[in-house]
């Protein structure tokens, strides 16, 4: 019986982890595609290795945050259950709050897809003037 929810709570794990990856890629290619566009064509080569050192370092503190994370979780929580049901509980939780970072960057990239779009338009009719 204990490992038919074990094995519940890993499938219920993975579906949050296929959401969060989904919603990270739909938040990080807007932001990157228009912080590329605003850039002169020479540029962009550049500030392509620059945006993937940056990802790269980025993911490195995140790895290693979200490791933290875990581990305290899992102590915590094994305490109190089998270790296994801590560390499922634990990566639950893991994949809650990378979903609710997640939640609150989409908006903040679509603001800024917004106001780089509008910058746009006001030059655009700036020129015609």
């Amino acid at each position: 019986m204990q490992e038919n929810t074990v094995q519940k709570s890993a499938n219920k794990g993975t579906v949050i982890a296929s959401v969060t990856t989904a919603s990270m890629f739909a938040g990080i290619l807007p932001a990157m595609t228009v912080g590329l566009n605003a850039l002169p064509f020479r540029q962009v080569s550049r500030a392509m290795s620059m945006n993937h050192v940056a990802a790269q370092i980025t993911a490195s503190v995140a790895v290693v945050l979200f490791s933290l994370f875990f581990e305290a979780k899992r102590s915590v929580y094994a305490t109190l259950m089998p270790v296994q049901e801590a560390e499922v509980l634990a990566v639950q939780q893991l994949f809650l709050a990378m979903g609710v970072m997640v939640l609150f960057a989409v908006p903040v990239s679509l603001r800024w897809m917004r106001k780089k779009h509008r910058g746009q338009l006001d030059a655009a009719c700036a020129c015609k003037r």
